[in-house]
């Protein structure tokens, strides 16, 4: 019987139902593909920020890293301090688009989707191992909602170790849930690479020691399989490590660690100004006063230590600077729309943790970003705040769950309800206004939400409604995600600059720079004004230094004219006598000055 032509639309129509409902039940059914989803309309909105062009790249810490990649190419082996498993990460990048004139901004684009992949994985992996308290998908949809994986590129060390480290916390919240000793060596193998990517990672490692012995005794209840826990948690990371140190040693003849120098530099940049400069470089003015308050580096041995001892007042007023300003910067490091609304719900999520008497979980969750403390004796930014990210994320994620779960309890209610309006008060109290925006936006939500949900029946579906009117808010408050536009590399100044000095100078020609950025992309040595030139008195001075040091060219921007006058007034002098003022762009903001 051949079927009526009538009933073909019909039939295509439920063919469409069933191919739809398959589709549905196959993404409900498998918990990482709503995941996977997630992350790709995550990405999807914030592809802009991997499509970048070289303005758009910090032309010191961020190009400098890039540029570790290019030599680790060339065969130029960064010494441990000097991460190099960044490095290696950039030396990957760097190698399809070497022959390329803008190799540092496709090195760049490719780097920031591996460290956004990363970072979003070992945040979506550690809530994961939070699946008994809340669902995983709820800290997804916090990722997407929330800025701070964008903001990690700021600096792409932070992105890498925090996103290493995140994966090595999802390693020991598995040895705490399954008891198997397999994932303490994958946790210390990860902490390996976390701690050759960035410092950090030596005092991290104590800490994880710590943690493992913590896990280990709760679990095995036994001295010596608590010491096999041990050994398993030294030995990966003591591999990687000491083998990296010695490998370099090997090639270079120098064993030493690197960390010591690095350290106390960045102690000597951390100082606060006690006198604004009318001019000058803000990070050498903070050395010169380091050096007056605490003596200088050599004076020291490289010691911070010693060179607190030498000055325990002053480093004590600097420490209560930076203790008195940290709950600033925390709610500026996590958005200030969204940061006080993250820290309320993770605040809840320790609460919840410890009524469910999950308290071992609970302390090794508060103890993990103990090793921030670190910073208090070296350089604090906010920034380093967002390395556990993925802690507050997860916190956040339980708390937020049990919001939306209590729309039957009265106490409950009137505890969240309270502190969010101290939030509010506390924005108009003090001109937050974002805050205040962001708590009455989320008061006023919840208590919808909670007045909805009390007439509905099944109770997973009331939970995920309120959950997903909660995230649609939290949509609402991030603010726009960037526009997508269209690149046209090789058109803006700083490009065309780049592009002079590749078609001008020859191939690792000394080029002396306020910033490294635009010498280290067109493959040039880059060379620092030294404070030396402040003490020139005239442009003759600063000739002669220039031919004593082999340079090239002079590389000038607005930096340099506004930071150091009195230099740039030395180099003016000789512009037509030794010097040639030979690329000018955006009415000398990027100068070339060739060297005669």
């Amino acid at each position: 019987m051949k079927d009526d032509p009538k009933n073909a639309p019909q039939k295509e129509k439920r063919r469409l139902r069933d191919i739809l409902r398959g589709v549905t039940n196959r993404i409900a059914g498998r918990n990482v593909s709503p995941a996977i989803l997630l992350f790709v309309i995550n990405l999807v909105l914030i592809y802009p920020l991997m499509l970048i062009s070289l303005k758009d790249l910090g032309p010191f810490d961020e190009m400098i890293y890039i540029d570790r990649g290019r030599q680790l190419v060339e065969g130029n082996l960064p010494e441990f301090a000097g991460n190099p498993f960044l490095a290696l990460l950039y030396a990957v990048t760097y190698l399809p688009f070497q022959a390329s004139p803008f190799w540092i901004v496709h090195s760049a684009c490719a780097a920031r989707l591996i460290l956004f992949s990363l970072t979003w994985l070992a945040g979506y992996l550690v809530a994961r191992q939070y699946g008994k308290f809340a669902s995983p998908l709820i800290a997804a949809g916090l990722l997407v909602v929330s800025p701070l994986l964008t903001d990690l590129f700021l600096n792409p060390s932070d992105a890498l170790f925090a996103g290493l480290s995140g994966l090595t916390f999802w390693q020991v919240l598995k040895y705490y849930n399954t008891r198997e000793r397999r994932h303490v060596w994958q946790a210390s193998a990860l902490l390996g690479l976390a701690a050759l990517s960035r410092n950090d990672g030596l005092v991290l490692f104590a800490l994880f020691l710590l943690l493992t012995l913590l896990i280990a005794l709760n679990n095995e209840r036994s001295i010596k399989s608590s010491l096999r826990a041990i050994v398993a948690g030294v030995l990966p990371f003591s591999l990687l490590v000491a083998g990296y140190v010695l490998f370099y040693g090997s090639v270079t003849g120098n064993f030493s660690l690197g960390t010591a120098k690095r350290t106390y530099m960045a102690f000597e940049q951390g100082q606060p100004l006690q006198t604004q400069p009318e001019a000058g470089n803000l990070t050498i003015e903070a050395q010169l006063q380091a050096r007056q308050i605490f003596g200088s580096p050599e004076e020291n041995g490289y010691s911070i230590f010693r060179a607190i001892r030498r000055n325990p007042s002053a480093y004590f007023d600097r420490l209560k600077g930076i203790v008195t300003s940290l709950p600033s910067t925390l709610l500026h490091a996590y958005d200030i729309r969204l940061g006080a609304l993250l820290f309320l719900f993770a605040l809840v999520g320790v609460v919840e943790l410890l009524r469910k008497k999950a308290y071992l979980l609970t302390a090794i969750t508060l103890l993990w970003p103990a090793h921030l403390a670190v910073y208090f004796l070296t350089f604090f930014r906010g920034g380093y705040l967002l390395l556990p990210f993925f802690i507050t994320i997860a916190l956040a994620a339980i708390g937020l769950r049990r919001t939306v779960a209590s729309f039957d309890s009265r106490r409950y209610k009137m505890l969240i309800s309270f502190a969010l309006v101290v939030l509010c008060v506390y924005g108009l109290a003090d001109n937050k206004l974002a805050i205040f925006l962001a708590a009455s936006v989320f008061l006023f939500g919840i208590w919808a939400v909670w007045i909805v949900l009390s007439s509905r029946s099944e109770i997973v579906n009331r939970q995920l409604f309120g959950l997903l009117v909660l995230m649609c808010l939290g949509l609402i408050l991030r603010g726009a995600y960037p526009s997508p536009g269209f690149r046209s590399l090789g058109s803006s100044s700083d490009e065309q600059a780049v592009l002079f000095m590749i078609d001008n100078l020859e191939p690792g020609s000394r080029v002396v720079s306020f910033a490294p950025g635009h010498v280290l992309a067109a493959r040039m040595t880059y060379v620092r004004f030294p404070e030396e030139l402040r003490s020139y008195d005239t442009g003759e001075e600063l000739y002669q230094w220039l031919i004593e040091n082999d340079i090239d060219a002079i590389h000038s921007i607005n930096l340099l004219r506004n930071q150091e006058a009195h230099i740039w007034g030395l180099v003016e002098e000789q512009i037509g006598v030794h010097l040639e003022r030979a690329f000018r762009q955006d009415p000398g903001d990027i100068q070339i000055i060739l060297v005669h």
